[in-house]
């Protein structure tokens, strides 16, 4: 079904499989209030990596002065580090060594998580808050030549950042604190596939 994108009237009625995975009781509320059904489901979990030792290390490195900055990626891979550390290394000093080097925010759910720790990022990214704005803000306000830079990675690796800050000279140190996984009950999620294949929905929300 096609709906009229000038008219005002919200999803009018129709059926709309939304992909979230933390907030979906707020979402599905959200597109009954635009006149929508709602089929939420969660397409996927972050999984704290049970091997921390990376970045406990990289933590250590940032204590002694052998970083020189720190890309943060995603809100939750800062929670994710921070619990990571904080019974290894004394969270405060880790903190207060954090706010004296160079820290950049990939988007604004990184700057928020930062801010919950009172750290003000030195850099972030443009929006849409992607590599390529990430590494246009690195070019703009931080020669990277010789320079130490680790990144808190999100549920994979991204070559592509690796590369372009490794062809401007930087040491790169990725970070694994967290990896995607498919959700626990994935039943939501295929009955949302399956009526979509059949038919079944008129919006599909990511």
């Amino acid at each position: 079904m096609k709906t009229n994108p000038s008219s005002n009237t919200g999803f009018n009625g129709l059926r709309v499989a939304a992909f979230e995975s933390r907030r979906n009781i707020e979402l599905a509320h959200l597109i009954e209030k635009q006149g929508g059904i709602a089929f939420v489901s969660h397409s996927m979990q972050e999984v704290l990596e049970e091997d921390n030792r990376p970045s406990i290390d990289l933590a250590n490195y940032i204590m002694t002065g052998e970083m020189d900055a720190l890309v943060l990626m995603t809100g939750v891979g800062v929670h994710y580090l921070m619990r990571s550390v904080e019974r290894h290394v004394d969270l405060e000093r880790f903190l207060n060594c954090l706010t004296d080097m160079t820290t950049i925010a990939r988007g604004p759910k990184a700057v928020a998580a930062l801010k919950e720790y009172g750290i003000t990022p030195t850099l972030s990214a443009a929006s849409p808050n992607t590599w390529r704005e990430l590494l246009a803000t690195l070019d703009i306000h931080l020669p990277l030549n010789q320079v130490n830079i680790a990144i808190q990675e999100y549920g994979k690796p991204n070559p592509s950042l690796v590369a372009g800050l490794e062809a401007r000279g930087a040491k790169v140190y990725p970070i694994k604190v967290y990896r995607w996984e498919l959700p626990a009950d994935t039943s939501p999620l295929r009955k949302n596939l399956q009526a979509i294949f059949d038919g079944g929905r008129g919006v599909l929300l990511f």
